[in-house]
């Protein structure tokens, strides 16, 4: 028997982390430190999480992380002048608004550096650079988001009779398609509503407030007490590259930070908000379905713009 509650213990915020991210992450600690795992803080957990999500993506996607993951360690390590950490933690579960990095490296001399990691089958262009969860970015901003999502969908789950499990539900419409022409418009309603509420709230913001928020939940160019970089794994199968990006060192950054900047806030599309500063484009916020509308999580995608 359907029921609202049912659907309403459904409605969970989605994890930051991922299996296939949690692999890349981890899998690149270990080609850091060498292709060993001495060194290693807190092993037991990290590697019972390591071979969790290794099972849960499949062999294939696991080759793919750990061929990304490598290369990312070659870079680094050829950045670094041949210089390899001793040490490795892995922070992605445990990390703060102090620092964004997924992994924390320290070195024979102290040195500790912070990497944020980045993975994606594409051999070149940009990629999304932050993914937050809805929830993480409504509580940065005290502001609700998730209930004008649960509102809506379990409006349309009622209307269209539809399943109140998500697994469900996705399998239904997708087998429906006259049931699909009207989620998808429904699905496209919510996006729009949730992208005018938050740039509302982004309007509602000072300009000192709008430049922190920016850098420091969508850009990771906060001033933080840990040097940390970001490293990008590209491609698949067998042919990885990878390249490495200090986030507080670019145009766009620079031009954020000036105490002379104006940023603007506009809406583009249906779903997102495009910011600004004077004529040079800083980045998109997209709101989208993992999947499938009504059917899947909503996640937020920061995006080259």
């Amino acid at each position: 028997m359907k029921t609202k509650k049912t659907l309403a213990e459904r409605k969970k915020i989605a994890s930051m982390n991922n299996p296939m991210s949690e692999v890349n992450e981890i899998a690149f600690g270990h080609y850091a430190l060498g292709g060993t795992w001495e060194g290693f803080d807190d092993l037991l957990e990290v590697k019972t999480t390591y071979e969790k999500a290794k099972d849960t993506i499949g062999a294939r996607q696991t080759s793919d992380q750990q061929g990304r993951a490598k290369a990312m360690s070659e870079e680094l390590f050829r950045s670094r002048g041949a210089k390899r950490p001793i040490k490795a933690w892995w922070i992605a579960r445990k990390r703060n608004q102090d620092t964004p990095a997924d992994v924390v490296l320290e070195y024979e001399d102290g040195e500790q550096l912070g990497v944020s990691c980045k993975s994606t089958s594409k051999k070149s262009g940009d990629i999304a650079f932050k993914n937050p969860g809805i929830g993480s970015l409504a509580k940065a901003l005290d502001i609700d988001l998730a209930s004008l999502v649960s509102q809506e969908e379990e409006r349309v789950v009622a209307e269209l009779d539809l399943p109140w499990s998500k697994k469900e539900r996705k399998s239904y419409i997708r087998a429906n398609l006259s049931i699909r022409e009207e989620t998808m418009k429904s699905g496209k309603r919510i996006l729009n509503r949730l992208r005018d509420k938050l740039l509302v709230t982004y309007q509602s913001m000072t300009n000192e407030e709008l430049r922190e928020h920016l850098k420091s939940t969508w850009l990771d160019a906060q001033n933080t007490e840990l040097p940390y970089i970001k490293i990008t794994g590209r491609g698949a199968d067998g042919d990885y590259s990878a390249s490495i990006h200090d986030p507080t060192k670019n145009d766009k950054v620079r031009a954020l930070s000036s105490e002379d900047s104006q940023i603007t806030m506009a809406s583009v599309g249906n779903d997102s908000i495009g910011v600004s500063v004077g004529p040079l484009r800083i980045m998109k916020i997209r709101f989208k379905y993992e999947s499938e509308k009504l059917a899947s999580t909503i996640k937020l995608s920061g995006d080259p713009w």
